[in-house]
């Protein structure tokens, strides 16, 4: 026998040795049960005993089941495995419980968490929780769990006690030891029962005096109390909530939690001051006790203190007297400073949730208050929103007067008991406000006027606490305070301070009003990257000089601007180094034109030079832009010294002019891009002038986008596919590919125009359509034998992806085909990576969990995505055809080819080749270990009735 089994057998008997299995139901389980379930929000919660061959249910909520094969729980088995809790997020995408029976059945659990029961050091079952969705404990939640799993193992340590007792009673001492059993179990229910007073109400002083209640009516105790801490120099203890005979003594006495006073020599002060309970058995017996006299006259004989503590410090007590001497065994003490213990968890979950409500309704408030047409009057308004929001007797808002550092501030809001003061300045210094110059808050919970002894203030209120925070501005320059006051000694809150900084923020925003509404003038107006004016800028500028020209006869130019291969550097040394360009760039053009000329920038590396009133005569202004432009090349012919690297970069540039004809800015702009283009396509580093010709262009593009709309109306397109082979040479799918069929043109390869459909938006009703027909051909295959594995790839633009319904659209098309998700992939680019990521992946995550696949396609050649490939969910990536064409003549391509591979191996996603055109590409190709190929050598795209006759021909080749 090895150690694991030993180890099973001495647990199988901890287990037995309880006699706990195929008992019936008791109600003391089933509390704990419902409670558990209710703290934890979850629909189902267990109390799991583990025996060799099953799971036995002492007591479920929410599952109408007694029992289970251990192989169809594994949560509970696994949980009892450890001796901390189990938490399982998300069932389905962990391997350990994805196929479990409970995950994949009609139980359809999600969720899990459990604690294991342990007794003697051996698990022999657990309190869990379960939920049919994916989520997470808080820690609140937590806590309560492992609270009530030591209460469910008390509870199976009672049940066992008592019944070993009732057997064994023979003598006088053994009757004693049954009856401090009973009133264990009595403490227990007690316990119960408090918690569920807990949970139940979310009043601080109705709780108290509802636990008060139970320990006197349930317990047997003559009376019960709770008193809590103060700081003060007495060290006084206040009661707060009592129940019971006689409790009108506790408010006779001045009781004190100091070793100095008298009174702190009591049961309630020692349990204070060491933390921890102290028991009485019969103060009558002890001349010393603090309160004797009131005991005798009372009647009380038995007391108990039990300290409330919260994150090491003892911050109460809750103390219970007897009309009876008692001996309290260890267990019971235990049991009872356990509930004290849930009662000082709940207390301070109250708080918790009070101190959330005051920050949410402070938030609302903050919202809600409008600015005032006089500057006092929001920010009196603020002060009296604060001090109401922290609970505070007096606060104010004040603002520092000039000095570095300020030596003086000014109240711009004032509040006193509820009522608004009048302003006035003040000095710092000797105030709590002069640790704010340098800090940015500051707490003084106590005896605050022994600190500032000279401040007339808290003397003249009676002000004994104090919290502030420093205002700052948008450039993190400390410009304001506000404070709140207390009267009573402050236990300090994150909560009071986070509702503080709330209206700190609210504050600086109304100091800074006008500062920050020039500050949203100016994002609104110019390139938050070069300080240069935006496009929306430009165009008013423009649409300016287009009417002076009009009305003056003169005659502008427009100087449309764009970096060669400035997407290069932004992939290959990071988008810092390129936003550094970018502003050199800016000064650059700057020195080139005068001052009353514009230099703008459009966007990413496009910039456009607008000169106005260059000329009367269109060859004199076509001459001093030539010169402009000469001048911007020459200023490039210098490097970029862009921190310790140094960059060559060259502009390609177009020229329009604009005068006395009727233009649009738009247009104007446009004869400008085409010309930049012109220059590009003749060489780059150039400059060429919009010619007429040019127009003919554009007309195209018109005429083109017209012919697509009437197609997208008409349906004029049909879906051609190509297909793909796995590594052993197997048909896996296809790719889609769209062909428009014009009526003018016949058909036309989506390179013709889908850049256009991408630029006018129409490329969503392109792929909205492609996805459409793509899953009902899935779904037709879908009941043919032959065709029911194959997978097809759809290619999804960057401005389909990003759309907003695009993920309800999917789902949508999905379900009204009925085609299956797992047959469907989507062929992603790379470009698409290159702005908010983070959301292309919270797309790609859900539609992943539907069942649809993604592919990288043309990768390598596009934005440097290496970086996301790990939190991409992708299960393909396609190696571009320009690399498998060069595979025997480029060195290079081909060691990126080898390297695309390692890479998807080394992740465990799969690698497409691309463009395979001959028997030696695909041989070289699979030596590599490539795992899928799409290209010439295998077929050409094919219509669908051909595909169709292509895929019956390989099966019957291979049959």
């Amino acid at each position: 026998m090895n150690a694991s089994d030993d180890a099973e057998l001495r647990r199988l008997k901890e287990l037995k040795s309880f006699k706990l299995l195929d008992t019936p139901k008791e109600v003391e389980f089933d509390r704990l049960t419902a409670m558990v379930a209710r703290l934890c929000s979850a629909p189902i919660a267990l109390v799991t005993l583990v025996d060799e061959n099953r799971l036995y249910f002492k007591s479920s909520y929410g599952l109408d089941v007694i029992q289970t094969d251990r192989s169809v729980d594994s949560f509970c088995v696994h949980a009892i495995q450890g001796t901390g809790m189990l938490e399982v997020a998300e069932t389905t995408t962990d391997p350990r419980f994805c196929n479990n029976p409970l995950v994949t059945g009609a139980t359809n659990i999600r969720f899990y968490a459990g604690i294991p029961l342990i007794s003697n050091g051996h698990a022999i079952g657990t309190l869990c929780v379960l939920d049919v969705v994916p989520r997470t404990l808080s820690q609140r939640q937590r806590e309560a769990l492992e609270v009530l799993a030591e209460q469910v193992m008390t509870q199976i340590m009672l049940r066992r006690q008592v019944g070993i007792a009732a057997d064994e009673v023979t003598t006088d001492y053994e009757v004693e030891a049954l009856h401090a059993l009973a009133r264990s179990k009595r403490a227990f229910k007690m316990l119960i029962r408090c918690n569920e007073s807990m949970m139940r109400i979310n009043n601080e002083h109705e709780l108290l005096v509802s636990i008060c209640q139970t320990i006197v009516e349930l317990g047997g105790y003559g009376m019960a109390w709770v008193g809590y801490a103060q700081d003060d120099e007495y060290k006084s203890i206040t009661k707060v909530a009592s129940f019971g005979d006689g409790v009108g003594f506790i408010d006779e006495m001045k009781l004190s939690w100091s070793e100095t006073q008298p009174s702190g020599r009591g049961v309630g002060g020692r349990t204070i001051r060491l933390g921890q309970p102290i028991v009485e058995p019969d103060v009558l017996h002890n001349p010393d006790y603090a309160l004797l006299d009131k005991a005798k006259q009372y009647g009380y004989r038995g007391v108990i203190g039990l300290p409330l503590r919260h994150k090491g410090r003892t911050f109460g007590m809750l103390s219970m007297a007897s009309n009876l001497p008692f001996n309290l065994p260890a267990e019971e003490v235990e049991l009872l400073q356990k509930m004290a213990d849930n009662l000082a968890f709940g207390i301070m979950s109250i708080r918790d949730q009070h101190e959330s409500d005051r920050i949410r309704l402070a938030i609302e408030e903050v919202a809600q208050l409008a600015t005032g047409n006089e500057e006092h009057n929001i920010f009196q308004r603020l002060a009296l929103a604060m001090v109401a929001a922290v609970g505070a007797d007096a606060g104010y808002i004040s603002k520092f007067l000039p000095g570095n550092p300020p030596t003086m501030a000014r109240t711009l809001g004032s509040v006193i008991d509820g009522k608004l003061d009048e302003e006035c300045d003040y000095e710092l210094a000797g105030t709590p406000c002069d640790a704010l110059i340098a800090g940015d808050e500051c707490l003084i919970p106590v005896a605050i006027k022994e600190r500032f002894p000279n401040d007339p203030f808290f003397t003249e209120f009676g002000i004994e606490a104090y919290m502030g925070v420093r205002v700052r501005n948008v450039a993190s320059e400390p410009i304001g305070i506000v404070n709140a006051f207390y009267r009573q000694p402050l236990q300090y809150s994150e909560a009071i301070i986070e509702t503080l900084k709330i209206f700190a923020v609210r504050v600086a925003a109304e100091m800074e009003r006008e500062l920050v509404a020039s500050q949203i003038q100016h994002l609104a107006f110019y390139d938050s990257l070069t300080n240069l004016p935006n496009r929306q800028l430009l165009h008013d500028r423009l649409q300016q000089a287009l009417q002076f020209c009009s009305r003056n006869k003169q005659i502008g130019a427009l100087l449309f601007i764009d970096l060669d291969n400035f997407k290069i550097l932004n992939d290959t040394m990071g988008h810092d180094l390129g936003d550094r360009l970018l502003r050199k760039v800016a000064e650059r053009l700057s020195l080139c034109v005068r001052e009353s000329d514009t230099v703008a920038r459009l966007g990413g590396d496009e910039f456009v030079l607008l000169l106005e009133e260059v000329s009367d005569a269109a060859e004199i202004a076509a001459a001093q832009a030539r010169v402009v432009a000469e001048k911007i090349l020459h200023s490039f012919s210098e490097s970029f010294l862009l921190g310790d690297h140094e960059h060559r970069c060259t502009p390609s540039i177009g020229i329009a002019l604009f005068g006395d004809q009727t233009h649009d800015a738009d247009e104007v702009l446009k004869h400008a891009d085409l010309a930049m283009y012109r220059a590009k396509h003749e060489g780059r580093n150039a400059f060429c002038f919009f010619e007429p010709e040019m127009q003919a262009v554009i007309a195209l593009r018109a005429a083109t986008e017209k012919g697509l709309r009437q197609a997208i109306k008409h349906q004029q397109f049909l879906l051609h596919y190509q297909p793909q082979l796995d590594h052993e040479g197997k048909l896996a799918g296809a790719e889609v590919l769209l062909r428009w069929q014009s009526e003018e043109c016949g058909e036309i390869l989506p390179a013709q125009f889908i850049a256009l459909a991408e630029t006018t938006g129409l490329i969503n009703e392109i792929g909205h359509w492609v996805l459409q027909t793509t899953c009902s051909q899935l779904a037709e295959w879908a009941e043919h034998p032959e065709f029911s594995n194959l997978s097809l790839s759809v290619n999804v633009s960057p401005r389909q992806f990003r759309h907003p319904d695009f993920l309800e659209q999917v789902l949508s098309v999905l379900h009204q085909t009925g085609a299956n998700p797992k047959r469907l992939k989507l062929e992603l680019t790379e470009g698409l990576l290159v702005d908010d990521v983070e959301s292309v992946i919270v797309k790609m995550a859900a539609l992943k969990l539907e069942g649809v696949s993604f592919s990288l396609d043309d990768f390598g050649t596009g934005y440097s995505s290496l970086s996301y490939l790990k939190s991409l969910p992708l299960s393909q990536i396609k190696i571009d055809q320009l690399f498998v064409q060069d595979i025997f003549t480029n060195q290079n391509s081909s060691s990126i080819i080898r390297t695309i591979i390692a890479l998807g191996y080394s992740l465990g996603i799969e690698v497409m080749a691309e463009g395979v055109e001959s028997k030696s590409q695909r041989e070289y190709l699979k030596r590599l270990s490539c795992h899928a190929y799409q290209g010439y050598f295998l077929s050409r795209p094919l219509p669908v009735a051909e595909f169709e006759v292509f895929v019956r021909d390989m099966l019957a080749s291979t049959s």
